[in-house]
């Protein structure tokens, strides 16, 4: 398998561990020096290394979420980037539902391991969604 196509694929790999909670398959997919950027200026706005990122999402979706969705509507690979539009659904045990539109760059290493990541999303709605603005 040519390594844009490897790429490819372990993002869509990725996206469904996300939506079951799979960590174990996340953590196999991502290099341990992984970097993940939320870029723009609110508060939403971070930059994880290593670990930090998979202890973000137990914390933040963990045993919240009862049912979550990602739709990939658009992706594009080149070099060792994938490139992909998402709209995501989230539901929260609180009864909170959230949805939202992003945009992920996701770069690998030669074996297919995600090393940086970057998140583009409406920060707006999602700090309001949660009650941080």
């Amino acid at each position: 398998m040519q390594d844009i196509e490897r790429n490819k694929l372990n993002t869509k790999i990725f996206f469904d561990g996300f939506v079951s909670q799979d960590y174990k398959a996340l953590e196999n997919l991502l290099a341990p020096d992984v970097v993940h950027i939320i870029p723009g200026n609110s508060p939403a706005v971070s930059e994880l290394k290593g670990s930090e990122y998979l202890q973000a999402v137990k914390a933040n979706f963990g045993e919240n979420v009862t049912h979550a969705e990602l739709e990939i509507l658009n992706m594009t690979a080149e070099e060792n980037r994938v490139a992909s539009e998402v709209f995501g659904t989230f539901i929260f045990k609180d009864g909170v539902t959230y949805s939202n539109y992003y945009h992920f760059l996701y770069h690998f290493n030669s074996e297919g391991k995600i090393i940086r990541m970057v998140e583009y999303m409406d920060t707006h709605y999602y700090l309001k969604t949660f009650g941080q603005i």
